[in-house]
């Protein structure tokens, strides 16, 4: 009997013992996914950072002393400053961000009625500009802002990594088509912009009245095939460059920012005229950081669970786009929610 009343009385004081922290467990279970990502990411952007220079190297003369030199331009080329884009203005919003925009369009309509506001999201390395050939179309009939993003054209560059945190970027769009005195708008966003104009449609979904995103995955879908395969990870190698601190600043600047004719003035692909090309050039050279969007997975996949309702999107996908794969538009395939 003695022996019987000791075990129940061991059994019943192991039963009171605290039971281990599971939370704590997960929590340094997402910190490891998170350090071993960054490290990943930093181990393939070294990689392609090598290959860039040494593709640099080789096309360059002997003499090395020019390869990271910028031309200054003090001059701005009369193209940015055509009456058709629109006024130059500048807002600070109420997070102390200042925002750089160009605005253009009607006030009210015809019949009295105020105008919708149409807000125009550039890509990378982008600003305001590359919208110049849609602005003239769409001003007709709307309130149309084309802004320099925060890090990019003349909008505010700040140095700290954490403040180019996606919660920071929909903040900035929120507080911008307040500050213009709307509630709402339509969003066209395109490339990196399209990452912000997502997350804003999932969070802010009250603000926007159509969606329009060129050849930007959505982020579920993009990190579907990101998971499923190298396919898109090989096609993705230069965004684990631009990741990397300084290195791609020195990279983009080389040869007098060379890449832009690389880009955009390509035999048999001439997406620029050479007066674009040297309006693109006097705003890049002036620019000192690259800004860095940051989005950890977790934040992202946040944002696209659950079956929350979306706003009316219209996604424009261009076939030859040789940065993403085809399967990245088939967002119907992978997202929980229809468009």
């Amino acid at each position: 009997m003695h022996r019987d009343r000791t075990t129940r009385t061991q059994s019943a004081g192991a039963g009171n013992r605290q039971k281990p922290d599971v939370t704590s467990g997960i929590a340094l279970t997402s910190k490891f996914q998170e350090w071993l990502g960054l490290g990943i990411s930093y181990v393939l952007g070294t990689f392609g950072a090598t290959l860039w220079l040494i593709r640099l190297l080789l096309t360059f003369p002997r003499d090395l002393t020019g390869l990271f030199k910028v031309k200054e331009r003090k001059l701005t080329p009369a193209i940015l400053s055509r009456s058709e884009w629109g006024e130059h203005s500048y807002i600070q919003l109420l997070n102390g961000m200042r925002l750089h925009y160009v605005i253009s369009g009607p006030t009210t309509k015809p019949d009295g009625e105020e105008s919708g506001l149409m807000v125009m999201l550039h890509g990378f390395p982008d600003f305001w500009f590359s919208w110049r050939n849609q602005i003239p179309f769409f001003n007709k009939d709307y309130r149309v802002v084309a802004v320099d993003m925060r890090g990019y054209g003349d909008s505010a560059k700040p140095i700290r990594l954490s403040v180019y945190h996606t919660s920071h970027l929909v903040e900035d769009v929120q507080l911008l088509i307040e500050g213009l005195g709307y509630k709402s708008c339509i969003l066209v966003a395109h490339d990196w912009g399209g990452l912000v104009a997502w997350a804003f449609a999932t969070l802010r979904p009250q603000m926007v009245d159509k969606l329009v995103v060129l050849n930007c995955p959505h982020p579920r879908a993009f990190w579907h095939f990101m998971k499923h395969g190298p396919k898109q990870w090989l096609k993705s190698w230069y965004i684990f460059v631009l990741q990397l601190p300084y290195i791609p600043e020195l990279l983009l600047r080389a040869k007098d920012l060379s890449f832009l004719s690389r880009v955009f003035r390509r035999p048999g692909k001439e997406l620029m005229s050479e007066e674009d090309l040297r309006g693109s050039a006097r705003i890049l050279s002036a620019r000192q950081l690259l800004p860095k969007y940051t989005s950890k997975r977790p934040s992202w996949h946040r944002y696209s669970l659950g079956t929350r309702k979306m706003p009316n999107t219209h996604y424009v996908w261009n076939c030859r786009c040789g940065d993403l794969t085809g399967d990245c538009a088939d967002v119907h395939r992978v997202c929980e929610w229809s468009l």
